[in-house]
């Protein structure tokens, strides 16, 4: 059970059409999982910054990260919600992140 909304970062390298369609699908997830969750967009330059600004439970990026970016905020990789390939095991590892186990 999740009770306080949460906030789930999804970063592409521009921010732009990758991140929306990420975005999409995880809101498609929360909806179907009945999740109070919100997603933010930004570009991978600006992901320290959007971090220590916006405090994601979650970061889901369909790029590389520069170690120490996320200041401790567990990420899961993006590509499987562009694809659809294991997009099944990338859910079922946002959700539990999301949930805490």
């Amino acid at each position: 059970m999740f009770l306080a909304r949460k906030k789930v970062l999804v970063v592409c390298p521009s921010a732009a059409a990758t991140s929306t369609f990420i975005s999409q699908k995880l809101r498609d997830l929360f909806a179907r999982e009945r999740i109070d969750a919100e997603t933010k967009i930004c570009s991978t330059i600006e992901v320290e910054s959007t971090v220590k600004a916006y405090a994601p439970d979650l970061v889901v990026s369909s790029s590389g990260l520069m170690p120490g970016s996320l200041g401790g905020v567990p990420a899961v990789r993006g590509l499987p919600f562009l694809t659809g390939i294991n997009v099944k095991e990338a859910e079922r590892e946002v959700l539990s992140i999301l949930a805490g186990k």
